[in-house]
């Protein structure tokens, strides 16, 4: 065992570990990488640190405090969690092979492409050498067949996951009893032979979420209809389905047509938006779903007539919406970010988990004397990130915020009153 694995931190050292593995980042003297493997850290605060490509594997962090903090890209294999406070951080693409999370708090995190399944351990090669006077092969043998590899099931029973997003990440053969992935978006993950019995999945995105020979046996699946999961071979007696218990509303079901004509019929209406009219044609999406393109980034589609239409989980990164109708459509996941959405009418459209960083919802400028502001009066957007979204003039009557991220935003005259803003965090 190492002398880093015997030591004992207090808050003082993390913080000046911690100013020094920024510093790290920062590319700035005297910064090194914050390596706390194996350490006792218990209690201790992280918050709002940027820690991405740390190293925590085999520490104990029973109840720390890491909320609003960048853990990306970092190693808590065989962590010990419990109780632990990860509500907004950022554990995207992060290593908890093995790791005890039970009852640990990760509201509102960002666990996309994050690594919980199980933890194979090998035998320390250090241990089984050969003494002196031994024979090699033998001994070395011999110890190998009594050592048997331990493998450490990831424990998250208990954990509340709600408004997470957990987009391809791999959760095979966790522990996940009665834990809570509420209005989480679960799209391509891994669930196969977990355990599930009695955990909450209600008004969740499951999109191909995959929980083949899981136990889901008592669990909530209320309110997260998807033909597309896989639940082969998957323990289901008790397992609740249909309508949530706490109803969010819910859009309805596109119309789909093939790749060929949606990609036609937006061709004609970029032309249109390009060309100042040319030949192109103002194109008519309305109820229909456009998932079959998968990403629309940087195309102009100004003025796009395209309300109670399905978007969810697309790339829109930088695209070109002024005017646009969107009024209940599913956006749901989609990625917004950068988008012109200047004078868009978003009024009823599902929002949820979407990144609408850096996003233009300020008013589009016709003349000196004529603005059209954007819509978003009733949307449903939980858990949607705002920042450095300009949402001046807004109106958002109505509109659900619930833990939504608005720091840096442009509110100015933006009316709150009305909106539902519980959990929100900034400006």
């Amino acid at each position: 065992m190492s002398a880093l694995e015997k030591m004992t931190f207090n808050q003082q050292d993390v913080d000046l570990r911690c100013e020094a593995h920024a510093r790290l980042l920062a590319g700035k003297p005297n910064g090194f990488l914050a390596d706390f493997r194996g350490a006792s850290l218990d209690g201790l605060s992280f918050v709002g640190k940027d820690l991405s490509e740390s190293l925590f594997s085999g520490a104990s962090l029973i109840g720390c405090n890491f909320s609003n903090s960048n853990l990306s890209d970092s190693d808590f294999s065989g962590a010990l969690l419990s109780e632990a406070n990860l509500s907004g951080s950022n554990l995207s693409r992060s290593d908890f092979r093995g790791s005890d999370l039970t009852r640990a708090t990760l509201i509102a995190s960002d666990c996309t492409e994050t690594d919980f399944r199980e933890l194979t351990q090998t035998p320390d090669l250090a241990i089984i050498a050969p003494e002196d006077g031994e024979e090699d092969d033998k001994i070395v043998l011999q110890k190998l067949q009594k050592m048997k590899s331990n493998v450490l099931v990831t424990k998250l029973d208990g954990a509340n996951f709600s408004g997470s997003k957990m987009a391809h990440c791999r959760l095979v053969a966790v522990s996940a009893i009665e834990a809570i992935f509420d209005d989480g978006n679960l799209i391509h993950s891994k669930l196969n032979r977990a355990r599930l019995e009695k955990a909450r999945f209600c008004n969740s995105m499951i999109n191909s979420t995959d929980f083949s020979g899981a136990n889901l046996e008592d669990a909530d699946l209320r309110g997260s209809p998807d033909e597309s999961a896989i639940f082969d071979q998957a323990q289901t007696k008790g397992m609740m389905t249909g309508p949530a218990p706490d109803p969010v509303p819910e859009p309805e079901t596109a119309e789909i047509l093939h790749v060929r004509d949606m990609e036609k019929r937006i061709s004609k209406h970029e032309k249109l938006c390009r060309g100042n009219g040319g030949d192109g044609v103002p194109a008519i999406f309305e109820g229909l779903d456009f998932r079959v393109l998968n990403e629309l980034s940087g195309r102009s589609l100004t003025a796009l007539q395209a309300s109670k239409a399905n978007l969810s989980g697309m790339n829109l990164e930088g695209t070109e919406l002024q005017g646009a109708n969107l009024r209940g459509a599913d956006l749901r996941g989609t990625n917004l970010r950068g988008a012109d959405l200047r004078g868009a009418d978003l009024s009823g459209a599902f929002l949820t988990h979407a990144d609408l960083r850096q996003c233009r919802l300020d008013p589009l400028v016709l003349t000196s004397e004529r603005l059209i502001p954007v819509s978003l009066e009733g949307v449903v957007s939980r858990y949607a990130d705002f920042r450095g979204a300009d949402l001046t003039q807004a109106n958002i009557k109505d509109a659900d915020l619930s833990y939504s991220k608005l720091g840096d935003a442009k509110l100015n005259g933006v009316d709150l009153d009305t909106a539902k803003t519980d959990g929100v965090s900034g400006p």
